[in-house]
């Protein structure tokens, strides 16, 4: 359970909920030692390897990161990841970022968590190589909401992603003045209505009745169920809502 105050991170949380192993009710009623064996279960599932055991939670939830990143971007399919260790999984991430990012080896110095960042739009990889560019989870956005496949994206600009972001939030959602917002304020929005998506808290036919901030608002009743902070959840920004919903509450 998360509380208010000091910072809680728990990203495995976040990897069950980005690999659709586990719906956000049910992680709710999970300990964290049942997330954790939860998602060894999935890791050996997805993998050919059998002793996760061993390894601590972040070094897990890591692992689960990158797995999750080679299914939901398409890049590998169940039968391949069943035929590849953790390591080879890792390798075969570092070699797509490599394509999205042109970063070569220094990808390597990133753990697995922050690779997936890396594959989800954070700058980390490229940080002050291009002045004036900073990371956008728009990416992400498009990747986990199955709009377009990771391949997709690295032959996109960032128009065309902020584009193609604003043409999914105008399908879901009854609103259609999201031109006149800044990127970050989208990314935010769809950030939010991906999550509601993906975790079955509400369906297309509902969200196309409700504005963003109608899905903003229904958003916060469900967070309020995983970390009782109640009227505080107003002052965050949405894409603190989903990194909340994903494992960590900023303090």
């Amino acid at each position: 359970m998360l509380h208010a105050g000091a910072q809680t991170w728990f990203p495995i949380r976040g990897v069950l909920l980005a690999g659709r192993f586990r719906a956000q009710r049910e992680l709710n009623a999970m300990s964290n030692d049942d997330m954790r064996n939860t998602l060894i279960v999935e890791l050996t599932r997805h993998s050919q390897q059998a002793d996760y055991q061993r390894f601590d939670d972040d070094t897990l939830a890591g692992m689960g990161a990158v797995m999750v990143f080679l299914r939901e971007g398409q890049l590998r399919d169940d039968a391949a990841l069943s035929l590849m260790t953790a390591d080879d999984q890792r390798n075969t991430v570092i070699v797509e970022l490599d394509g999205e990012t042109h970063a070569g080896a220094a990808l390597q110095g990133f753990d697995n968590l922050e690779l997936a960042r890396i594959g989800l739009g954070d700058d980390l990889a490229t940080r002050g190589q291009v002045p004036g560019r900073v990371g956008s989870w728009i990416r992400g956005v498009l990747l986990l909401g199955g709009f377009r496949t990771h391949h997709e994206l690295n032959g996109m600009s960032d128009d065309d992603m902020r584009n193609t972001l604003i043409v999914e939030l105008v399908n879901h959602s009854s609103q259609r003045d999201y031109q006149r917002f800044n990127d970050t304020e989208p990314e935010g929005m769809g950030a939010v209505m991906v999550a509601m998506r993906r975790l079955g808290i509400r369906d297309d036919d509902t969200l196309r009745t409700m504005t963003a901030d109608d899905q903003r608002n229904t958003l916060i009743v469900e967070l309020d169920g995983q970390t009782q902070l109640g009227g505080k959840l107003q002052g965050f920004q949405n894409i603190n809502l989903v990194k909340m919903l994903l494992g960590v509450v900023p303090a």
